[in-house]
């Protein structure tokens, strides 16, 4: 949730060695150097203007500075490309003058820490190791403890990115107090930029600490002081640090639930490096905002900045892969919510042909650092962090898969909710209208046949027979074929072909229609009724038990009584 700049030596000692020029001289080249740097942050156009100037010099120092300085304020605005073919040019050039002076090296470790900014801003850490520690060589080479020793805050840095987050919190501190016992050797301003520096990219670190330990909450706390004290102490004179410390003040809140404040913090960050072109944290703050209004479920305001950071990778497209991959991520599974599955499976795919990318550089990257790293931390500490990044792969793609896999059965299970849902309606439609159409009881006879039994006895047997049902004897438990044909003074033989006969039914058959035609009779017109138990339900219509009703009542229905009962509530109730 950050891509931030970071450079811990910007400031410029204030007593240059004398260096013959035609163009410029001494005082000259340093009020330009001076300018130069302060615009970095606050007006990065004025920053090209004054470099301009210090590269119309004869001087080659002078011109090999200038390219350097050009290099960072191009990686400043995204350029990296552009960014890293001056810091070349610049290291190439200053390489090539054969004079020897503490003026030189001076200029030669800017030059390289320019570079080390603008690789580290990259993403490239080993080669921002690289560049570091040559800075780092001749500060050293001219005695200058102070400006060698924040070179550790650079190097530091990159113990940040790698997740050595207690190592760096430790070179951080330790720099700090250098530069505290130090206090009088630097200007106000230069003074004020550095504990900036510090302050802010201790807030970074204790950040990413509680990233990956949430369960330990002074992280945050922590990282919220620094982050503060960067804005309200520090950050005056420097725009940077002010609009990288809201950003990741919105971070803070956005990690405590408090979306408010995080939401005015992002747009204030918006809204301040839109001004100064700051492309970087634009971006980052953009995506931020896009997880806030997900986290909140309001979908399109998080698809409208979502896109945005689409848009503004695809144009700079030097800037986090990680924030343009997961934002993919997010809209496939919003427009999956929206149900609007065509654009989830765009962005589906459009995360899985980047995801293994963001792997593979991060997987290069610590790998080659750790490895350069081996003349600083031991062997053990490197295995440990290579066995942390496999196994945070594995599980990444575990995620992923799982995800896929989840997000198939998502779509399988709506299809096959809406035609079952679509099927029930339709049972539904074909069952009230059969029982508003017809009476529950009347029957038509079916047929005029005759048995082998007299006329008259069989008209006599059958009214008997309709006399009992028109008396809804059948809803006694007791209403057997034997229990009927004692009654009606017949034998079941003739009982069952009479049935057989006028209902072309056997009699348990007719007999359990005559009882579930009762029950769905009642269920739609006697609202007490519905709310009966099943048990109930079914003893009234003079079934043994639940199960056998429950039985009977699909056998006939194709839905189970407590789907018709609810389904008739439903109707009832619009």
């Amino acid at each position: 949730m950050r891509n931030y700049i970071i450079v811990s030596c910007l400031f410029i000692s204030s007593i240059l060695f004398s260096q013959s020029n035609k163009s410029l001289s001494n005082d000259e080249f340093l009020i330009l150097q001076n300018r130069t740097r302060n615009f970095f942050y606050e007006n990065i156009d004025s920053a090209f203007y004054y470099i301009d100037k210090i590269e119309k010099s004869n001087n080659t120092i002078h011109i090999a500075f200038a390219n350097g300085a050009k290099g960072f304020a191009f990686s400043l605005k995204g350029n990296y490309e552009k960014g890293i073919e001056f810091y070349l040019k610049a290291a190439d050039l200053i390489e090539k003058n054969p004079i020897e002076s503490k003026f030189k090296f001076e200029m030669e470790a800017f030059i390289h820490l320019y570079g080390g900014n603008i690789y580290f801003n990259q993403k490239k850490f080993p080669e921002a190791l690289d560049a570091y520690l040559k800075s780092r060589y001749f500060f050293e080479k001219n005695n200058d403890l102070v400006l060698s020793n924040m070179i550790n805050l650079n190097i530091a840095n990159i113990y940040d990115e790698i997740g050595n987050y207690s190592k760096a919190i430790q070179v951080y501190k330790t720099v700090d107090k250098v530069i505290d016992n130090n206090k009088l050797s630097f200007t106000s301003e230069d003074y004020n930029n550095t504990k900036a520096n510090i302050n802010f990219n201790l807030g970074v670190c204790y950040e990413n600490y509680f990233s990956k330990n949430k369960s330990k909450t002074a992280l945050l706390d922590s990282s919220f002081y620094f982050y503060e004290k960067t804005l309200n102490l520090y950050s005056n004179d420097n725009l940077y640090f002010k609009i990288s410390s809201l950003k990741n003040l919105g971070n803070i809140y956005f990690y405590r639930n408090k979306f408010k404040d995080a939401e005015d913090s992002y747009l204030k960050a918006i809204s301040l490096s839109i001004q100064n072109n700051n492309v970087p944290i634009q971006y980052s703050s953009t995506y931020n905002l896009g997880l806030i209004y997900y986290e909140k479920k309001d979908y399109n305001s998080a698809l409208h900045y979502l896109k945005k950071v689409d848009s503004l990778y695809l144009i700079h497209n030097s800037l986090g892969l990680s924030e343009y991959v997961d934002s993919n991520f997010k809209q496939a599974k919003i427009y999956n919510v929206l149900k609007d599955y065509k654009m989830s499976l765009k962005y589906s795919n459009i995360f899985l042909e980047n995801r293994d990318k963001i792997n593979q550089l991060q997987s290069d990257n610590i790998l080659e650092v750790n490895k350069k790293l081996n003349s600083i931390e031991t062997k053990n500490e490197i295995k440990k962090l290579i066995e942390d990044n496999n196994r945070k792969l594995v599980l990444y793609n575990i995620f992923i898969y799982a995800f896929i896999l989840i997000f198939i059965l998502l779509i399988a299970l709506v299809i096959n909710r809406f035609y079952t849902k679509k099927r029930f309606q339709e049972k539904m439609e074909k069952l009230m209208k059969e029982y508003e159409e017809s009476s529950v009881v009347d029957q038509s006879l079916k047929s005029e046949a005759t048995t082998s039994i007299n006329i008259d006895n069989e008209y006599e047997i059958l009214e008997n027979f309709k006399i009992l049902i028109e008396k809804k004897e059948y809803l006694k438990p007791d209403f057997t074929q034997q229990a009927v044909a004692k009654k009606i003074k017949t034998n079941t033989t003739y009982l069952s072909n009479i049935v057989n006969k006028h209902y072309q039914k056997s009699f348990s058959n007719y007999l359990n229609e005559l009882r579930i035609n009762y029950v769905i009779n009642e269920i739609i017109t006697n609202s007490r009724y519905r709310e009966y138990t099943t048990q109930a339900i079914a003893e009234s219509a003079g079934f043994k038990n639940a199960d056998s009703f429950t039985t009977s009542f699909k056998k006939k229905t194709a839905i189970t009584p407590f789907q018709f009962i609810n389904e008739v509530k439903k109707r009832k109730e619009t």
